[in-house]
C-alpha cells in the first residue's frame, strides 16, 4: 500500500485516500530480533475523518478500491 491509494473499512463502504505511511523497526530483546511495524493514515473523502490502521489489518477490516476498468473479451474489435 502506498501514499495516495484508495481504501475503505469493511463496515463503511466510503472511500478514503491513504496520506501517510510510516516503517517502524525495532528490537525485540524477548525474541532476540528485529520487529518491522507499519503503520497507515487515511482521511476519508466525504468528511475528512482520520482512520488510522496497521500492517496487519489490510485485508481483514481495510480493502484497497479495485480500479472500475471495462474488461474487453477475444470477441470484440478494439477501435
Amino acid at each position: 500500500m502506498k501514499v495516495g491509494d484508495k481504501v475503505y473499512h469493511k463496515r463503511d463502504s466510503a472511500l478514503a485516500t491513504v496520506i501517510q505511511t510510516t516503517v517502524e523497526t525495532v528490537w525485540d530483546d524477548f525474541k532476540n530480533r528485529a520487529v518491522t511495524k507499519t503503520k497507515y493514515v487515511a482521511r476519508r473523502d466525504d468528511n475528512g475523518y482520520l482512520i488510522k490502521f496497521y500492517g496487519y489489518d489490510i485485508g481483514k477490516t481495510i480493502f484497497k478500491k479495485v480500479p472500475e476498468t471495462n474488461q474487453m473479451s477475444f470477441l470484440e474489435v478494439a477501435e
